[in-house]
């Protein structure tokens, strides 16, 4: 890896353990490449897992676009089978044991979470 991109162990750190194993499948796809992989981003966004990368290509690029698609079915935490919800306002991806433990406001109704928005106000002003 060169100094322009963003080390391995760091972009775990950069989004939710259980995609560790996403991030480290990515990494070993790009050394295996003749030309350097440089990864500028790693991130979540709207759920899914999203590298970018400088100098790859249409290989590569399609590569990333198949592990983003496996994010959205792989909790976020603890890397177990997940589907998107509301946190806090956001979209994550997490599997129905992490859900409720990461602070997820859910119901159970004939075995299917669903979310329940959150809502107070603060007062007149």
């Amino acid at each position: 890896m060169d100094i322009r991109s963003i080390p391995r162990e760091d972009a775990k750190l950069l989004v939710g353990p259980g995609w560790a194993y996403l991030i480290d499948k990515a990494y070993n796809r790009f050394n295996q490449e003749d030309s350097p992989v440089f990864v500028s981003t790693v991130k979540e966004k709207f759920g899914t897992l999203r590298i970018y990368v400088d100098c790859a290509n249409d290989k590569i690029l399609d590569f990333i676009d198949e592990l983003e698609k496996e994010s959205t079915h792989v909790c976020e935490q603890c890397g177990g089978s997940g589907r998107a919800r509301k946190l806090q306002g956001w979209i994550t991806i997490l599997c129905d044991a992490c859900a409720p433990i990461a602070g997820s406001s859910i119901t159970v109704t004939k075995d299917q979470y669903t979310i329940i928005p959150i809502s107070f106000s603060v007062g007149d002003r």
